[in-house]
């Protein structure tokens, strides 16, 4: 088998490109949570790995930001 230099880049491109604006919005509200949890431990000067993510939390966080982010994915299609 040959290797090939982008083949995880093209499989996740595949993979994102087959998700609906829902499944979508989902993946990026988890992005953005975890984010601000990486900058929350960086304003406090802690390593990343030392923060304890509670996942309920985090759970509640997507839940309530997904709706919003699919909003405005669908209204840029529009």
């Amino acid at each position: 088998m040959k290797y090939q230099k982008n083949a995880g880049l093209e499989s996740t491109i595949k993979y994102l490109n087959s998700l609906n604006y829902y499944q979508l919005s989902r993946w990026l509200a988890l992005f953005e949570g975890v984010n601000l949890i990486a900058e929350a431990a960086d304003d406090k000067k802690l390593h990343f790995k030392t923060i304890n993510i509670k996942p309920a939390a985090l759970l509640k966080y997507v839940d309530g930001t997904c709706d919003k982010i699919c909003e405005r994915l669908t209204d840029k299609q529009d």
